[in-house]
């Protein structure tokens, strides 16, 4: 985990460079409707000013011995499906960009996987899925309210002793 920090940097300009497209570097970003839920994205793509697209960037260690064609076949999380590149569905990182979209309320996601090999990139582009997004919301909505509320609370309690 620690390689991927420390080279998402050097593969979002790469990503900058090889589109063309501005990058926004943001913090953790609150939720309007869900004010108990946040996101961190890796960037959002602007365009005409605008947020249009959540920038997602995965730098897997084995980027630092093949290129990205490699990795799209090495990389547990993606598949091909119809001679497509896709993200796995039952993947977290699924859960993970879909949530940010749901969250910063984008259409798609671009989900670049990087080699510092050959200093270059897959780029999966992944659209909203609002019956995922809907169901994972559900999900966390109950676990958040059901079991970890209570954790936070037992836990302030405990520092106030």
């Amino acid at each position: 985990m620690q390689y991927g920090i420390s080279t998402e940097e050097e593969a979002r300009l790469c990503y900058i460079k090889s589109t063309g497209y501005t990058v926004e570097e943001t913090g953790f970003i609150i939720a309007k409707k869900h004010q108990w839920l946040g996101y961190s994205p890796d960037g959002i793509i602007m365009k005409d000013g605008r947020p249009h697209k959540l920038l997602e960037i995965k730098c897997p260690v084995i980027g630092q011995t093949k290129n990205s064609a490699a990795l799209i076949v090495d990389c547990d999380y993606l598949q091909i499906e119809n001679h497509k590149v896709i993200l796995k569905r039952k993947h977290p990182y699924y859960g993970q960009i879909q949530l940010g979209m749901a969250i910063l309320n984008l259409a798609e996601c671009d989900f670049v996987v990087y080699s510092k090999f050959s200093n270059s990139f897959a780029n999966i582009v992944t659209p909203f899925d609002q019956l995922f997004a809907n169901s994972l919301l559900e999900k966390l909505q109950r676990i958040y309210f059901s079991k970890m509320i209570h954790q936070i609370c037992i836990a302030e309690k405990e520092q106030m002793e």
